[in-house]
This record gives C-alpha cells, structure tokens and sequence, in this order.
C-alpha cells in the first residue's frame, strides 16, 4: 500500500500543491503529530528515504491544533491521486495530540 496526504497546518489554510507519501500510515501520523507539536518535521515528497538524516525537515511555524491531513491510501498499481480527488480519509488531532482518522467516504446506506 502506499499512502498519499497533503497536510493543511490550521483552519483555512488551504494546504499547499505537493503530495507527500509513503508505504505505510505510520509516517504520515508520525509527521502529523510532529508538524503540530514542534512546528517542524521530516517532508515525504520524494517519498521515504533509506537514510533518514538525508530525509529533508521542512518548518511549520503556522501548525495549530485545528490542523488536518488529507489522506489517500492506493495499492501499488493503482494511479496517483489527483489533488481534486476526495481524499479517503481526513485526519485531525485530539487535545491530546492522538490522531483521529475520518473517513471521507459517506457510508453506504443501504
């Protein structure tokens, strides 16, 4: 599987033009919860590197606690995402800084 998500770093801050990704769901939370709490964290938008003191730190200094991650999750011959997509999955945080994962997908009402 590979995971796909644009990080938006508060409420009406629209999230910026790069995709992010990597191979699993514990990146991008790692990362979600790092951007809020120390307004800076490792970026994954060539994906994750083998030495990750190479992986680029980028700083998020507007990141608040109404930050969201938009996330998509593709097997590995599915196509990339479209940024217009409706992401799978949207992320926010608790008071607690635990991610809490909303499916963006309505529920089929049958």
């Amino acid at each position: 599987m590979t995971v796909y998500w644009v990080f938006e770093p508060r409420t009406g801050l629209q999230a910026g033009g790069a995709l992010e990704f990597a191979p699993n769901l514990a990146v991008p939370s790692s990362a979600f919860q790092k951007r809020v709490k120390d307004k800076a964290s490792r970026v994954y938008y060539d994906g994750v590197v083998r030495l990750p003191k190479q992986q680029a730190v980028e700083d998020f200094p507007s990141a608040d606690g109404s930050a969201r991650m938009l996330v998509w999750r593709r097997r590995a011959t599915d196509p990339v995402p479209a940024l217009t997509e409706p992401p799978d999955e949207v992320w926010t945080l608790s008071s607690g800084g635990r991610v809490i994962r909303h499916s963006s997908v309505p529920a089929n009402k049958g």
